[in-house]
């Protein structure tokens, strides 16, 4: 399937944004609860308890090959819509353990870094209810979208920085948790759904689901973010996206990726993500 170079990017962005379980003593034991004495919180967001989330990593498998799997409970009383740990090395690593992973040997070679500054991360955007959990998530190697293959080199890590989106209201909070520093800080919140009046936007049904961040919005092109949408919301948002009349050039040589445009030559993309309940939606204004 031939790919706008465009859509491609998005598509690296948000896997790269873009998705833990035996080691439970690395993990959810961290308190971490904040408060009013240097929690950070400017009083706009309602305290996040990070003790509240139990996370945890191990090795697992993903269409047979080995992979670093992360996983966590939401014992929080909110629905979290983003949950991303940063792991940095221990201060005791040397470049000299690093290189005994092949793995990790490579990869600081591939990104021309030294061995000692290479990260890995857990993240995923799927919408987890207050008092559920998310299983089966695959770590990432240096911030790219390189799976983190080797479990035994995962002892050479340590948390760095645990971010969660939670939803209160009609808004999005971010609180980030320092894990060296203990401590507690939060983004201004944000409207979890927004839809733009462009007149780009304005060509495209509004998506039926919780929460929507636009991203491009201009005359010339107009891109979104979706989430909380599993392939019932997908399936639907097609459907209305042809009763709006993009129902010409329809491309669907692949499943989770829908192309196709209208009689003004808008050329419209839908790109969906499965395993975080994400569909990226990206319009371009046609030459017409």
């Amino acid at each position: 399937m031939k790919i706008k170079g465009t859509i491609k990017k998005i598509a690296i962005v948000l896997m790269i944004a873009a998705f833990t379980f035996a080691m439970t003593a690395c993990g959810g034991s961290d308190d971490g609860s904040g408060g009013s004495d240097g929690s950070g919180n400017s009083g706009s967001s309602p305290k996040f308890n990070f003790g509240d989330i139990e996370w945890s990593v191990e090795s697992g498998k993903n269409d047979g090959y080995d992979v670093v799997r992360f996983g966590y409970v939401n014992n929080s009383e909110y629905d979290i819509s983003g949950f991303h740990l940063d792991f940095e090395l221990k201060d005791d690593v040397t470049e000299d353990d690093v290189n005994g992973y092949e793995e990790l040997k490579k990869k600081a070679k591939d990104m021309e870094e030294e061995p000692t500054e290479l990260t890995i991360s857990a993240n995923t955007t799927k919408y987890v209810p207050a008092g559920e959990e998310f299983k089966n998530g695959i770590c990432n190697l240096d911030g790219t979208v390189q799976y983190f293959t080797d479990y035994d080199a995962y002892e050479l890590f340590e948390p760095e920085t645990m971010t969660i989106e939670y939803i209160s209201g009609n808004k999005i909070h971010t609180a980030y948790y320092d894990y060296e520093k203990q401590k507690v800080s939060y983004d201004e919140p944000e409207t979890a759904y927004k839809w733009s009046d462009s007149e780009l936007a304005k060509k495209l049904p509004k998506p039926e689901t919780k929460i929507v961040v636009p991203g491009f919005d201009d005359e010339d092109s107009f891109s979104a973010d979706i989430y909380c949408a599993d392939e019932d919301v997908y399936n639907n948002y097609i459907d209305a996206c042809k009763e709006k009349g993009f129902d010409k050039n329809i491309d669907t040589n692949n499943e989770w990726m829908w192309d196709a445009e209208n009689k003004e030559g808008d050329k419209l993309s839908l790109i969906f993500q499965e395993e975080d309940d994400h569909l990226s939606v990206h319009l371009d204004k046609g030459e017409k």
